[in-house]
């Protein structure tokens, strides 16, 4: 690869690296907050990133930490089988993702889940579970590493999701909505 390639691509560690004056190593360590960097060369690589424009790339970090950053927001409508696209005529509220929308109960719970997520450099990834096939999604999504556990709100007593979860070892809490208001 060229380093006119790579001047054309995402700035990397080493043009970081190239513009402070230091070493790789030293940007990587004052970037993952590693205290044994002199002050003053931790500004100067705060403001190389700064011009550079250097953004971590999470599926690198992903592999060195196996974390994904991003926890499954996971609906799971366990007894409300139709697949998607089957009985209700779309826009009518009667899908099950337009029922979940529209009640306000789910609102506060996202709200809540992102006001504690975004701060800690967490990604909510919304998810629905209402068939077999779904969770079955579900399990398989999160047993991929593609989120590192799961918030299941749970719409049905019966749920069969937080056992399937559960039996795979997969990390889960379960949010169940109140029976009644």
């Amino acid at each position: 690869m060229t380093d006119d390639r790579r001047s054309a691509g995402a700035p990397t560690l080493e043009d970081v690296a190239r513009a402070a004056g230091v070493s790789r190593a030293t940007v990587s360590r004052v970037i993952n907050g590693v205290r044994n960097v002199d002050p003053a060369i931790q500004e100067v690589v705060r403001q190389a990133v700064s011009v550079t424009g250097y953004a971590p790339n999470r599926a690198a970090r992903s592999l060195v930490t196996r974390r994904a950053d991003a926890v499954a927001l996971v609906v799971s409508g366990a007894g409300v089988e139709a697949e998607p696209g089957a009985g209700a005529a779309a826009g009518d509220g009667g899908s099950f993702t337009a029922q979940v929308f529209a009640d306000p109960f789910f609102g506060r719970v996202v709200t809540g889940v992102v006001d504690y997520l975004r701060p800690r450099g967490v990604h909510p990834v919304l998810m629905f579970a209402e068939t077999s096939r779904a969770r079955d999604e579900v399990v398989a999504y999160l047993r991929q590493g593609s989120a590192d556990g799961a918030l299941v709100v749970s719409t049905h007593a019966g749920d069969p999701l937080p056992g399937l979860l559960a039996e795979a070892g997969l990390a889960a809490v379960l949010f169940a909505r109140p029976a009644r208001p």
